[in-house]
């Protein structure tokens, strides 16, 4: 496994020592290698990340969502509970884990989960990576006859109606890695498609050849037992 890092952090109250912290996350991202940034990072990057009391202002949003496009990093989501901390009046996802495309490529599934809050007013998070295997996974190519069959369209609405908690970037490829996983195996598998639909047309051009030049198909050749 190559050098990887990890960094975890405490954003401030403040915006300008936010834009601190964000400035020095921008720098440490010059670094190739797997990287993973964790933390109560104070600050919410959507509207919907907050019930309760008065929503926090744009600039903050938009500075954290400024340093997520010039790190390049991807939030990585999460499972259980949409927010992060309260103070029984607020409740905002101020939690978070993000990571960098090198570390994507690293670990197959990096998974987030909001554990059940105890004595702090915080969520504690709990965070699982499973490594790649070594061997290249096989590329996915999408067959257009898929798109003949009467259960291609009905198999990728319901794939891609099923709920998956988390935002953005995280949600679309979640969904993209889900309706893969259905047409394999389902309408690419199951259903037999690729035999079935490219057997019935060689099936039919062979009877043409015969009606065209009235020569019987070859036989296959069959082994004959020795004359005594």
């Amino acid at each position: 496994m190559p050098k990887s890092f990890k960094t975890g952090g405490k954003g401030k109250d403040q915006r300008n020592p936010r834009r601190n912290l964000w400035e020095e996350l921008v720098k440490l991202s010059n670094q190739d290698a797997p990287w993973i940034v964790g933390g109560d990072f104070n600050v919410i990057s959507h509207p919907n990340e907050n019930q309760g009391g008065d929503i926090q202002r744009m600039g903050p949003m938009e500075d954290f969502n400024d340093m997520m496009t010039d790190t390049g990093l991807i939030d990585a989501g999460f499972e259980g509970e949409p927010f992060t901390w309260t103070n029984k009046r607020i409740w905002r996802r101020l939690d978070r884990v993000l990571y960098s495309k090198e570390w994507a490529e690293i670990f197959n599934i990096t998974r987030v989960a909001h554990l059940p809050r105890r004595l702090s007013d915080h969520h504690p998070l709990c965070i699982e990576a499973s490594k790649a295997d070594n061997k290249k996974p096989s590329s996915f190519r999408f067959q257009n006859m898929w798109l003949h069959h009467h259960s291609f369209l009905q198999t990728v609405k319901q794939s891609w109606e099923l709920p998956i908690e988390g935002y953005g970037m995280y949600k679309l490829q979640q969904k993209l890695y889900r309706t893969r996983s259905c047409l394999r195996n389902g309408t690419g598998k199951h259903l037999g498609m690729s035999s079935a639909l490219f057997n019935r047309p060689n099936k039919k051009l062979q009877m043409r050849k015969k009606h065209l030049t009235g020569t019987p198909q070859s036989e296959p050749h069959r082994p004959t037992k020795a004359m005594r």
